[in-house]
C-alpha cells in the first residue's frame, strides 16, 4: 500500500497550485445577465462566485466585462475611471492563472481588448493601440495553440477584418504594431464559427455577440445590407427586455433606413428614462427623421441625463434642427452656441456638427427636410420635396452641391441607378473643391453602385478618387469603406 501524503503537504500543494478557469453554468448565467445589461444582478452573482470558488478566475474576467459594458454604454467619465482601475486589477489577476488553459490567453486578451475599445471611445488613442496589440497577439496565439477553442476566434476575426480594410496611408502603423489581416478570409470564417459556437453548450453564450459582430461587419465592410440585418435581427430577439439588444437592433435599423422599425424597437425602452441614455438619442433622431417634432423631447432628456460627452454636439445640432423646422431661428442659433460649448468632437458625427455650426448660413429648409426624410428611408417624400425645387434656386455653392448629392442618394435608394450616377457625377465635376463631404461621398457611393453592376474598373477609379480627397468630415469612415471596396474587387 502506498503511503498517503501528509495533510500539510496536500494543503501546501492546493495553496500553490495555479488558479484555473471553470466556465460553469453559474458563470454563463452571469455572462448572460451582463449582456442583457442586468449589471446589478450580475454583480451579485459574480460576488457569490468569487466567494464560493476563489480559485476560479472566470469571475475576474466577468467582473472586467461588466465594468467595460457599463463604461462603454453609459459613457460616463467616472465609469471609465472605475473601469480602468478594475481592468488593471483584472489583467494582473488573470496573468497569474494557468497558462496551459485555453482560457488563459482568451480571458487576458479580452481584458486588453476591453481596455483598447474603451480607450478609443474616450480618446486615449496611444494606450488603445498598445492594448489592442496585446489583445491581438494573445488571441492569435490562442487560436494557434487551441484551434478548437472557438470563443477566441470571434475577437480575432473582428480585428483581422478591420485590419484588412485599413487604408494604405495607415498601414505603416499596423506593421509597427504587428497587425495582419485579410478581409475576405476573416469574414468567410464567421458562418462556421457561429455554427461551432451554437453546437457547444459551454460556448453558446458567445453566439449572440458573434452574430452581432458579423452583422455589423457585413454592413460596414462588405456593404451587404439585408444579410447584416438578418444576423442582427436573429441575435436581438430579446430587444423588448434587453436594452443592449434594443440599442444594437435599432442602430442597425436606422443605418438601413428602416426608421419605422427603429421607432417600434425603441418604444418600450423610452417610455421611462432608459437604462442606456443613448436610446433616447436614437429615438429622438428616429422621430425627427419623419419630421416628428416630438423627437426634440427625447434629445433634451438625453442631454440632461447622459453622463458622457460623446454625441452631445450632434444632439444639440439635431435639437437645433427641430427648432428650425418650426421656423424658430433664435432657438436654433442658441443650440449652436451650446453645441460649441459642450461635449467632445471625437466621433465623426460630433465633428460634423461642429463643422455645420461654424457655417455662416442657416440650412435651407427643403434641403434639411429632404436630408432627414432620406435618412429615415422615406425616399419618395424626400424626392417630392427636392423635385419641387431647382438647383438655380439655391444661391450658395454648398447648397447646390448638397441638392445634387441628396438627389443622387434618393434615386440610388429608389433603384434608379443611372439617374443616381448622373447626380453623383454632377457633384464630382462641379463641387470637388469645396470643403464639404458631398464630392468624396459621391465618389464612394458611385463606386458601390458600379461594383454592384460588376463594372469593376470604373468602380475602382471612383474608390481611388474618394480616397484622394483631404480634410473633410467623415474622411476616416469614407476612406475605410472605399478601401474595403478596393479589397473586395481586387480579387
Amino acid at each position: 500500500m502506498p503511503k498517503r501524503l501528509p495533510v500539510v503537504l496536500l494543503l501546501f500543494m492546493s495553496l500553490t497550485a495555479k488558479a484555473g478557469y471553470d466556465m460553469n453554468a453559474d458563470c454563463r448565467q452571469a455572462y448572460t445577465n451582463i449582456m442583457a445589461f442586468r449589471l446589478d444582478e450580475s454583480e451579485i452573482e459574480i460576488a457569490q462566485l468569487k466567494k464560493s470558488s476563489p480559485r476560479n478566475l472566470i469571475p475576474i474576467y466577468l467582473e472586467d466585462l461588466s465594468a467595460f459594458i457599463k463604461a462603454f454604454a453609459l459613457e460616463g467619465k467616472k465609469d471609465y475611471e472605475a473601469f480602468k482601475i478594475e481592468n488593471k486589477a483584472s489583467a494582473d489577476d488573470l496573468s497569474e492563472g494557468d497558462k496551459m488553459s485555453p482560457y488563459y490567453n482568451f480571458c487576458l486578451g479580452e481584458v486588453y481588448l476591453h481596455a483598447g475599445l474603451a480607450e478609443l471611445k474616450f480618446g486615449d488613442y496611444t494606450y488603445a493601440a498598445w492594448d489592442i496589440r496585446k489583445a491581438y497577439n494573445l488571441l492569435e496565439e490562442n487560436t494557434r495553440t487551441f484551434p478548437a477553442f472557438y470563443p477566441a476566434f470571434k475577437d480575432l476575426l473582428l480585428l483581422k477584418s478591420f485590419v484588412g480594410t485599413v487604408p494604405g496611408n495607415y498601414r505603416w502603423m499596423l506593421k509597427i504594431l504587428g497587425f495582419e489581416g485579410d478581409l475576405k478570409t476573416s469574414m468567410g470564417q464567421f458562418p462556421s464559427l457561429i455554427n461551432s459556437l451554437d453546437k457547444n453548450p459551454e460556448f453558446q453564450v458567445y453566439s449572440k455577440e458573434t452574430r452581432m459582430l458579423y452583422g455589423y461587419l457585413q454592413y460596414h465592410l462588405l456593404n451587404k445590407q439585408e444579410p447584416a440585418w438578418k444576423e442582427v435581427a436573429e441575435a436581438t430577439t430579446d430587444y423588448t427586455q434587453n436594452p443592449l439588444s434594443a440599442f444594437v437592433r435599432a442602430n442597425m435599423a436606422m443605418r438601413l433606413k428602416k426608421n419605422e422599425q427603429a421607432i417600434s424597437i425603441l418604444n418600450a425602452q423610452v417610455k421611462n428614462q432608459p437604462a442606456i441614455p443613448y436610446l433616447d438619442y436614437l429615438y429622438g433622431l428616429a422621430l425627427l427623421q419623419h419630421l416628428n417634432l416630438k423627437g426634440s423631447a427625447y434629445l433634451v432628456r438625453y442631454l440632461k441625463n447622459n453622463p458622457g460627452d460623446n454625441f452631445i454636439k450632434d444632439a444639440y445640432l439635431r435639437l437645433g434642427w427641430a427648432f428650425l423646422l418650426k421656423n424658430d431661428t433664435i432657438q436654433y442659433k442658441n443650440c449652436l452656441v451650446l453645441l460649441k460649448n459642450y461635449g467632445q468632437a471625437r466621433f465623426e458625427s460630433d465633428k460634423n456638427a461642429v463643422h455645420e455650426a461654424e457655417r455662416d448660413y442657416t440650412p435651407s429648409l427643403p434641403l434639411l427636410k429632404a436630408r432627414l426624410l432620406y435618412d429615415g428611408g422615406y425616399f419618395n417624400e424626400a424626392k417630392k420635396i427636392l423635385t419641387n425645387e431647382t438647383v438655380s434656386q439655391f444661391s450658395r455653392v454648398e447648397e447646390k452641391a448638397e441638392y445634387n448629392y441628396r438627389l443622387g442618394r434618393i434615386y440610388e435608394s429608389l433603384e434608379d441607378t443611372n439617374t443616381a450616377l448622373k447626380y453623383y457625377d454632377a457633384v464630382i465635376a462641379s463641387y470637388s473643391s469645396i470643403s464639404e463631404y458631398y464630392a468624396p461621398a459621391s465618389c464612394l457611393y458611385a463606386g458601390m453602385l458600379l461594383e454592384k453592376k460588376q463594372e469593376y474598373d470604373k468602380a475602382r477609379a471612383y474608390y481611388k478618387r474618394c480616397i484622394s480627397f483631404k480634410n473633410y468630415t467623415y474622411k476616416d469612415s469614407f476612406d475605410q469603406k472605399a478601401y474595403a471596396g478596393l479589397k473586395r474587387i481586387n480579387k
